[in-house]
């Protein structure tokens, strides 16, 4: 029988750039490196509920052995963060002390402001986030890096 996941905003390593905090980590990882641009950024303001891609994994595992039937979940942190503190954040990770500019050129018409899950359904059936957003982040700078070293 079926168990429904619904994840919400996966975060980590081999994030690819149509998310924001990838886009925000490959342009970081740009400018950490002197090939940048200005970072290319929507609404800051807007919060997210960001999960690790491990603990996606984990919870998806024991959603298939354990999940009621027909039931639906939600696969995510259930913490808000503003893109904003992604951004700094992600800036940090890439220790750039200068040379960051926001350029507002992402912002999109439908975006949502606040959105935060409820996991206590997850949380029912044990299942506690491994990886806190500093661990996803610094995951998700080190795989940009690893690009760039691939490209050069």
């Amino acid at each position: 029988s079926p168990v429904f996941a619904r994840i919400f905003n996966v975060i980590g390593a081999g994030l690819d750039e149509r998310h924001a905090a990838a886009r925000f980590a490959s342009q970081a990882v740009a400018i950490r490196d002197s090939t940048g641009v200005p970072i290319k950024a929507g609404n800051l303001s807007t919060t997210r509920d960001f999960i690790d891609v491990r603990d996606v994994a984990s919870a998806l595992i024991l959603l298939s052995s354990n999940g009621q039937p027909y039931m639906a979940y939600n696969v995510a942190s259930g913490q808000e963060t503003s893109m904003e503190a992604i951004l700094n954040a992600i800036v940090r990770a890439c220790e750039i002390d200068e040379g960051i500019t926001v350029e507002r050129s992402y912002a999109r018409e439908a975006d949502i402001d606040r959105v935060v899950a409820d996991i206590s359904r997850l949380r029912m059936l044990g299942y506690e986030p491994a990886y806190g957003l500093q661990q996803s982040i610094d995951a998700l700078v080190e795989y940009y890096r690893d690009v760039v070293r691939l490209a050069k």
